[in-house]
């Protein structure tokens, strides 16, 4: 026997908490900004691959704690008078953690394998740092996408509209 879930009620977010877990989480952003950075000024040859898959790791571990706590401090379900747009936004970017997450543990996975090649070619290397530079477009655009959210939930809050 199947099941089939029904959305019955608006998810939307929780703008101060969501805020907050951005501002606070400056770690992370600084994180996956200056392996971005370092990643696409360097070729792959000159990459170590222990310094790849421990960077890899560790951005992984973060986006963990971070998603978990929009997740369970940013985001709520069973809203009263949210906007529709608001909602299905909010369903689309909370959506995208668990993409997020799994991503980069697939990024992680393909780094280890790498370290534990007995010929860590450029090839694999540049695999892993053609993944972790699509990542970041992705996410940076994701993040971005959230702060706006924010920003709109504020404005409905204050009763503004554009």
């Amino acid at each position: 026997m199947s099941t089939i879930a029904i959305k019955t009620g608006s998810l939307t977010i929780n703008a101060a908490f969501l805020k907050e877990i951005k501002d606070d989480n400056s770690d992370l952003s600084n994180l996956i900004d200056a392996t971005f950075d370092a990643l696409t000024s360097q070729s792959a040859e000159k990459i170590n691959v222990r310094a790849l898959f421990d960077i890899m790791s560790q951005i992984r571990d973060y986006l963990a704690m971070h998603f978990a706590l929009e997740d369970e401090f940013g985001y709520f379900d069973d809203a009263v008078d949210v906007p529709f747009q608001l909602s299905c936004q909010a369903d689309i970017l909370k959506a995208q953690h668990e993409q997020f997450y799994t991503e980069i543990c697939l990024i992680v996975e393909t780094a280890e394998s790498l370290l534990h090649s007995r010929s860590q070619s450029i090839a694999m290397k540049s695999k892993v740092i053609d993944a972790f530079k699509s990542f970041y477009v992705r996410f940076q655009d994701h993040e971005e996408a959230e702060r706006e959210l924010v920003f709109q939930s504020f404005q409905c809050d204050f009763g503004e509209t554009d």
